[in-house]
């Protein structure tokens, strides 16, 4: 009896000071802060395209992108690996929101550049942006020989430009 005694007093003792802490140490703030959101996509290209992911500053990435011919022709056509076309690209990270590439195609050996810039990015938290906004915008230039074209077509057709929000 004395050891149950004994056992209910020291567990009271116990509890007692833990009493004694500050209870509002256990309170924490409500508001959550800010965190951006990042890892939407592995990479920041989706097959051709580009995604919503950034590289961080200083990253050079060298890609390699490639993109079979049609597969229905069977093992004639290596099923599509024949008309098989590539990209060599280098992309560079500016800042956490500012990226530009090069890149060199096979199909029409087609030379290409763009900016890549993110306005907005996705966050939660305090003052949260439920979307992330980025502009890309690039130029190709076809390097194939129009030798053998009639009529020869003028040097401003070999340009192609384009401009492109991701959302």
């Amino acid at each position: 009896m004395r050891i149950l005694l004994s056992i209910m007093f020291a567990t009271l003792l116990i509890q007692g000071q833990a009493q004694d802490e500050d209870l509002l140490k256990g309170i924490s703030d409500s508001v959550k802060p800010k965190e951006y959101v990042s890892g939407a996509y592995k990479s920041t290209r989706v097959i051709m395209s580009q995604s919503l992911e950034m590289l961080k500053p200083g990253v050079l990435d060298f890609r390699i992108l490639h993109r079979f011919g049609n597969v229905n022709q069977g093992v004639s056509e290596f099923f599509g690996l024949d008309q098989a076309s590539i990209r060599l690209g280098l992309d560079y990270g500016i800042s956490k929101n500012f990226t530009i590439g090069i890149g060199r195609s096979s199909f029409d050996k087609e030379v290409d550049g763009f900016l890549k810039w993110r306005a907005i990015q996705q966050s939660t938290g305090s003052g949260s942006i439920p979307f992330s906004l980025l502009f890309v915008a690039g130029s190709t230039m076809v390097g194939e020989s129009w030798k053998n074209l009639s009529p020869k077509p003028e040097a401003k057709h070999r340009f192609g430009y384009y401009l492109q929000a991701v959302i």
